[in-house]
């Protein structure tokens, strides 16, 4: 696999990423800082921009963008959006589930992303339709929600989410099974996420922001749905 599908986006993100903490520090787009927080200095809360801008450039480079890479996008860039708004001003929770349920629809029925089957123990096989896209909706809106949750100290959700790309890469590669877009997004967003992570990382200079965590949750639902 050629190198390049990996520098790309790890050198946007880590180009980006300190130009982002100026442009912070120009509109004062700053974590809050209270009684729930670790943290007690200004610290850039929008570094989900270079995630966003990495990811969308490496992929419409290398991988061909049919129905469901058209969904996969559309579907990030609501997410990224709506987190962006948030991070700037903050907006309902309420606002920002609804913004998460129509990325899922977007992307399953605008992208045609979808589980053909689901796979239980003792042998059982789902494949009704209708119990397939109730799985793959829950899948994605729980996974987006999960990683920005999680997303409380430094380095917690970019680093989860590389561990498990790496584990999809591993798996790919030594077993198969997966097709090979899907394996370009895979090493994709690990390059996004290791070039954004020395800035992440403890003592953190710049966070994920409610646009990067929601968008990095929205992504792993992506791919791991895509892949398998």
């Amino acid at each position: 696999m050629s190198w390049l599908y990996f520098v790309l986006p790890f050198i946007t993100a880590l180009v980006l990423t300190p130009v982002l903490k100026v442009v912070a520090a120009k509109f004062n787009l700053y974590a809050p800082v209270n009684e729930r927080t670790i943290h007690r200095t200004k610290i850039a809360r929008i570094g989900g921009i270079a995630i966003f801008l990495a990811f969308v450039l490496a992929t419409v480079v290398f991988i061909p963008i049919d129905q469901s890479m058209l969904g996969v996008l559309a579907g990030a860039t609501i997410i990224f959006v709506t987190g962006l708004i948030d991070d700037i001003v903050d907006i309902k929770p309420l606002v920002k589930l609804l913004m998460q349920v129509l990325s899922a629809l977007v992307l399953m029925y605008a992208g045609g992303v979808s589980l053909d089957k689901f796979n239980l123990p003792f042998g059982l096989v789902i494949t009704n339709e209708i119990i397939l896209d109730i799985i793959t909706f829950t899948w994605i809106v729980g996974v987006t929600n999960a990683i920005n949750l999680i997303d409380g100290l430094d380095g917690l959700a970019s680093g989860i989410c590389l561990i498990v790309l790496i584990i999809l890469y591993l798996i790919a590669v030594n077993f198969g099974g997966v097709g090979y877009n899907s394996l370009l997004l895979v090493v994709i967003l690990m390059g996004t996420i290791i070039g954004f992570l020395p800035y992440n990382f403890y003592p953190a200079s710049i966070f994920l922001g409610d646009c990067g965590a929601q968008l990095l949750g929205y992504l792993m639902a992506c791919i791991t749905i895509i892949s398998f």
